[in-house]
């Protein structure tokens, strides 16, 4: 039960490819300090183990490219996203990645001109991924998916594509 609204953050940047492949240790009998994990998968924010999440008007940037998604959410249900706004490289898988996530709405964004895909859907247990009413005119691919992810993973309706 966490909503995120209303944030503009610009970043240093500079990750790498190989940042967002990093598989995230779990410490489960520590609660999560900054820096405790090093370099995140997400040069905006990583989400995992959480439900009932909403992302309303955010804008993230960086100021060297970095090769991360901005957003990343492993093992996340009921996910919101409106009005995200969010710089990609060429070399970044997507712009939001989601994996093992079920009930996800994602509605009204307009991503930054990107050479890239918007949203990238991994793991078995992802599905019933909404995207509505967005503006993808500007993004390389709407969305793709991982082989484990099953066809009818995303329902996609009233966007404009590219």
């Amino acid at each position: 039960n966490v909503t995120l609204e209303n944030i503009r953050i610009r970043y240093e940047g500079g990750g790498s490819s190989e940042d967002a492949k990093r598989e995230i240790p779990e410490y489960p009998e520590k609660y999560p300090g900054y820096g405790m994990f090093g370099t995140l998968p997400a040069y905006g924010f990583f989400v995992r183990h959480a439900k009932n999440v909403r992302f309303q008007h955010i804008d993230l940037a960086f100021e060297q490219d970095d090769h991360r998604p901005a957003l990343v959410c492993d093992d996340v249900s009921q996910l919101k996203i409106f009005d995200l706004d969010a710089k990609s490289t060429a070399s970044a898988q997507a712009v939001v990645r989601l994996e093992n996530t079920d009930s996800v709405f994602i509605h009204g964004c307009q991503p930054q001109k990107t050479p890239t895909t918007f949203l990238r859907l991994e793991g078995e247990q992802s599905r019933n991924v909404v995207l509505m009413n967005n503006d993808f005119t500007q993004v390389r691919n709407v969305w793709q998916k991982a082989k484990e992810v099953k066809d009818n993973a995303v329902y996609s309706a009233n966007n404009r594509n590219p």
